[in-house]
């Protein structure tokens, strides 16, 4: 009999080419031949993964062997996305199939994007201290940091604000934590003044990056 080596499978879209294993039992003294087939899902064919559509041999003596799937890494933040495989045409004939299903393939996202929750945050002096939010999208799974600084812009250092820097870490499972920035309300009537805030050297991964929003102003 000849049959997926597994029901489903997952692979990291950073993989390449994911290797699925096709396996065969009973009387191996003789080759044998399958038609290996990929079928669309939430995954499109040449936009996600290359299509597959070729015969896999079994040669004498040997109970299984790898077909292979090209994976595209698109490079953004996106969906977990499934396409199927299927085995079809057994030859000889009464190599016959374990089931008659395919199996599911998902391709694991695994890009994190890192970047503040708007471009522009507005506070009264009087408010002591500004809260600014950063948001993590992609995947939470595991644990990432960035750097944000709070510097610069209209406002004066040490008279309408107090300048900062520092690293926040993202646990598993966390998708938004905050810094403040202390104001100060120096008592003089003046116009809107502004601080400028920014994002640097995101790290927990290869596939952690700068979101859009990078930088921002307060």
């Amino acid at each position: 009999m000849i049959g997926f080596s597994a029901a489903s499978y997952s692979f990291s879209e950073a993989v390449g080419t994911a290797l699925i294993q096709i396996n065969r039992t009973g009387d191996l003294s003789n080759p044998a031949t399958v038609s290996f087939e990929t079928q669309d899902g939430i995954a499109l064919s040449g936009t996600h993964f290359g299509g597959v559509t070729n015969t896999v041999t079994f040669n004498t003596g040997v109970a299984s062997v790898l077909a292979s799937v090209v994976i595209s890494n698109d490079a953004s933040v996106n969906i977990d996305r499934t396409f199927t495989v299927f085995l079809l045409n057994p030859s000889p004939t009464n190599a016959n199939f374990v089931t008659l299903g395919g199996a599911l393939v998902t391709i694991v996202n695994e890009d994190v994007d890192l970047q503040f929750s708007t471009g522009s945050y507005a506070v009264n002096e009087s408010v002591g201290t500004a809260t600014v939010t950063v948001n993590r999208t992609g995947l939470t799974t595991g644990t990432s940091t960035v750097n944000y600084s709070a510097s610069g812009g209209t406002a004066i250092d040490y008279l309408d604000y107090n300048s900062t820097n520092g690293s926040l870490s993202f646990g598993p499972g966390v998708t938004s934590l905050t810094f403040g920035v202390r104001i100060i309300d120096n008592t003089v009537t003046n116009v809107a003044k502004t601080v400028n805030l920014a994002l640097s050297n995101p790290g927990g991964s290869a596939s952690t990056r700068l979101g859009v929003i990078n930088t921002a102003l307060l």
